[in-house]
């Protein structure tokens, strides 16, 4: 599975934990003020990414009606705008995974004003609601909810129960790295672990620990792809690391999961 850089996966973390604390299922979404359910972007460059393109990135402020992605392709962008990881995204061309495009849209001083008045949780509604018009017009996009068995990987309690350490901060910190998961607190810190793991590991995974709430959570281990040396001794692997450091371990299973299915796609040509 190709690897993110981590502020394309942390935005995508917002707007999944933030779609999961609204209870909406992947490809829904909640109602919104009737004078913006329509919100849509005035005008949008897309041109497929050139070969010297920086590393993926998308801005994607919720109170301003603008939108910036670099080297992203149609499934990155589909996490966004559905608030659905890519592990959960099935069907669809491979191009859908790996064609890379450079995106501007944007609108208005008007709904720039709107915006900016909305509580954020209704903002950030708006934003995925443009950029889901967006994906249906440039690259005739079209989606539908599906639960679909699928292998997985349950989080469960190790059998000497479990090694975490509640944290009472309300905020979500985040470090994740190279061989490292570091999460502070938060309002399900377990929404965030699995989020991340999921990544990791190319498979989605599922809290059946019976555990949530606020915790701090420090994981580090040895990636798979770490150089061989004989001067440093090899770490545990993510699966060792979890059992030993959390108290937890990985499961492999299939089992139903909420998925969003790409009926039909198109390539977006460039600007003319």
């Amino acid at each position: 599975m190709m690897w993110k850089p981590p502020m394309l996966r942390f935005l995508a973390q917002l707007v999944l934990l933030f779609a999961a604390a609204q209870s909406t299922a992947p490809g829904t979404r909640p109602p919104v003020a009737p004078t913006l359910q329509e919100a849509a972007f005035d005008v949008a460059s897309i041109r497929p990414t050139e070969p010297t393109a920086p590393a993926s990135h998308i801005s994607n402020p919720p109170r301003r009606s603008s939108f910036t992605a670099v080297n992203v392709s149609l499934q990155d962008l589909m996490e966004v705008a559905y608030a659905t990881p890519e592990t959960r995204i099935v069907g669809g061309a491979e191009w859908t995974k790996f064609s890379r495009y450079d995106i501007q849209a944007k609108s208005g001083p008007e709904l720039d004003q709107l915006l900016g008045s909305l509580p954020l949780d209704q903002a950030r509604r708006i934003k995925q609601q443009m950029l889901v018009r967006l994906l249906a017009n440039r690259f005739r996009l079209a989606v539908h909810p599906q639960e679909t068995s699928m292998p997985v990987y349950l989080l469960v309690l190790d059998k000497n129960g479990s090694k975490l350490q509640p944290s009472d901060s309300k905020a979500t910190g985040l470090r994740s790295g190279h061989g490292i998961i570091s999460i502070q607190g938060g309002s399900d810190a377990f929404d965030v672990l699995t989020f991340e793991l999921s990544w990791r590991l190319g498979r989605p995974v599922l809290n059946r620990s019976g555990l949530s709430g606020q915790y701090h959570i420090e994981l580090t281990w040895s990636p798979d792809d770490n150089p061989s040396s004989s001067n440093t001794p090899a770490g545990p692997s993510i699966f060792t690391a979890i059992q030993e450091q959390l108290g937890l371990k990985l499961q492999p299973a299939k089992a139903p999961v909420p998925t969003l299915v790409i009926d039909h796609a198109e390539k977006a040509s460039a600007n003319p």
